[in-house]
C-alpha cells in the first residue's frame, strides 16, 4: 500500500513492505484538504502509468473511495481500512538529504550488473553497492563497476535486494 500524507501545499508518500520503506514528498502540489490516507499501490501504479507525463492529476477522497481524474481519464477505487500498513518509526530526529532522483537511478543501474547474481554464496560485503565521497561501487569478485556523482554526500551500503525496489 501507498500512504498518503497531504499537508498544505505538500504531499508525502510513504512505501512500505516488510523490508523496507521509501518515503518521497513534493511540493508540486495543490491541496484543498490536509489528511492521511491509505491507498492499494499496484492500482495507483498502473494507473498513474497510463497518464502521459507533465499531465494534470485530480485526486480525491469520497465516501465511497479514491477518484483520480487525468485528462479524460477517470478510475474510482475502493480504499483499505490502513489497518496493516506497517507502524512508521519517529522520524522527526532523521537528518534528510534531498538527492537528484535522476542521477540516483543512473546511478545505480550503471553499477548493478556487477552485483553477484542469487546463486552467489560468498562474501556477503559482495551483495552490496558501496556508497562512498560520491562514488557507486559494485564488484561480484571478477566484474567491477564504478560512477560517481559529484557532490553526493550520503555514505552507505545499499543490499542487493533492495536495488529492484530502488529501482522501480
Amino acid at each position: 500500500n501507498l500512504q498518503f500524507i497531504v499537508e498544505a501545499d505538500k504531499l508525502t508518500i510513504v512505501g512500505s513492505s516488510t523490508e523496507m520503506s521509501l518515503t518521497v514528498s513534493t511540493t508540486q502540489v495543490d491541496t484543498k484538504v490536509s489528511g492521511t490516507e491509505l491507498f492499494p499501490a499496484k492500482t495507483v501504479l498502473a494507473i498513474l502509468k497510463e497518464v502521459s507525463a507533465g499531465s494534470t492529476v485530480y485526486m480525491e477522497v469520497t465516501v465511497s473511495g479514491l477518484v483520480i481524474v487525468a485528462g479524460t481519464y477517470t478510475a474510482e477505487i475502493a480504499l483499505n481500512s490502513g489497518y496493516g500498513f506497517p507502524r512508521q518509526d519517529d522520524v522527526s530526529q532523521i537528518k534528510f538529504h534531498e538527492i537528484d532522483r535522476v542521477s540516483f537511478v543512473s546511478a545505480l543501474s550503471t553499477v548493478k550488473y556487477a552485483l553477484p547474481g542469487k546463486e552467489y554464496s560468498g562474501q556477503d560485503s559482495l551483495r552490496m553497492i558501496s556508497i562512498k565521497g560520491g562514488k557507486f561501487t559494485a564488484c561480484d569478485g571478477s566484474r567491477f563497476q564504478q560512477v560517481r556523482i559529484d557532490g553526493f554526500r550520503l555514505n552507505m551500503q545499499l543490499p542487493t535486494a533492495s536495488i529492484g525496489t530502488l529501482l522501480k
